[in-house]
């Protein structure tokens, strides 16, 4: 599998078919179905924060409702992602409102979200944006364990504490703390999230969406009263599992073409109902101005085994994210899947069912 085949995917996907490609139709948005899903997320995160604390001082068992709430986590990040790409309300306006409200449930400023997504976008799967590959001479269980770290808790954990806390202080001293707890200089100039928002005049929104966070927390806090640490473990495992499925799509996937993400293959009801077809992943990436409820009807272009994309389901996925990272020498050049060039196994989209 060599560079003809990541070309004639090009061509045939992006260059050949502009049509494909089209700036957002807002005559594809569900403006109903998504105001009715974003209401249901308002009513999940509010009992979750809410109503949950009140049910539980009268009989302990009611921390049993919670659990299901936890499915809708994931569904929470996903209205977010829809609201980045401008495809959860045709009014820009309402749209970003809509994002920023569900952002604060998250506890993730959604600037910052949206600017590390559309870079995402851009550099997925490089060297600026390939985490499981690292650079060294020899290995390395320091930044081994640092991988697993990110992997399970601090890739949430980081953007948190800059929304809820290190915002609120003076510019000067945001870039070195959060550089000192993102392992990783950050300074005002960089291709950062951090210093995306704050060079695009978004510091005063990043403070609003964290003292929303930080009151809708406080409030919580005092409703939970005796019971705090349930709330204390929802919103760990909340994060867990936003963490768990961060990027979850993108793991051992061609090296050095930003196109390529997994087509995972869940139960349908998580399909629909949980992720909104966010695990079409790689149709979202070569498609990325498509709403939601019209990512299945792009699958048709791809065959089932089109080189590693469209295969797979949710745990070979997780599985390929949470293998130990690979270090290399140099950083690889040219197209290659798995750390290796691939040579059989793909095949080429389907050119009977493109436009």
């Amino acid at each position: 599998m060599g560079e003809t085949l990541q070309q004639d995917l090009y061509d045939r996907l992006y260059r050949g078919n502009p049509s494909l490609v089209k700036t957002r139709d807002f005559e594809d948005i569900d403006v109903t179905t998504n105001n009715l899903i974003f209401a249901f997320l308002v009513l999940v995160n509010g009992y979750q924060f809410f109503i949950a604390p009140l049910l539980i001082s009268i009989s302990p068992w009611f921390m049993l409702t919670l659990l299901p709430t936890l499915l809708f986590s994931s569904t929470t990040g996903v209205m977010v992602h829809e609201a980045i790409h401008g495809l959860l309300h045709p009014n820009a306006r309402r749209n970003r409102r809509m994002g920023q409200m569900m952002a604060v449930f998250m506890g993730i400023a959604y600037d910052l979200q949206r600017f590390d997504h559309l870079r995402h976008h851009r550099i997925s799967r490089t060297e600026h944006d390939c985490d499981e590959i690292y650079i060294a001479q020899r290995r390395s269980a320091r930044k081994v364990l640092n991988y697993y770290y990110r992997k399970l808790f601090g890739a949430y954990w980081h953007d948190f504490v800059l929304t809820a806390a290190v915002c609120f202080l003076p510019t000067r001293f945001i870039f070195p703390i959060m550089s000192f707890i993102y392992g990783s200089t950050v300074v005002p100039l960089d291709h950062s999230a951090l210093s995306i928002t704050l060079r695009n005049k978004k510091l005063s929104a990043l403070r609003t969406e964290g003292a929303c966070t930080l009151l809708l927390l406080a409030c919580s806090a005092y409703l939970y009263g005796a019971n705090l640490w349930a709330l204390v473990i929802l919103y760990l495992l909340r994060a867990f599992i936003l963490n768990v499925l961060d990027s979850f799509a993108h793991y051992q996937t061609p090296i050095n073409d930003s196109l390529f993400a997994r087509n995972v293959k869940v139960p349908i009801f998580f399909e629909r109902v949980c992720l909104m077809n966010f695990n079409h992943h790689g149709v979202h990436h070569i498609f990325p101005t498509v709403s939601w409820g019209k990512i299945p009807q792009h699958i048709q272009h791809f065959e089932p085994d089109f080189c590693l994309i469209t295969h797979g389901g949710l745990l070979r996925s997780l599985k390929a994210k949470y293998k130990p990272p690979r270090v290399f020498s140099v950083w690889p050049r040219g197209w290659l899947a798995g750390g290796r060039k691939e040579q059989e196994g793909c095949s080429n989209p389907n050119p009977a069912r493109l436009p």
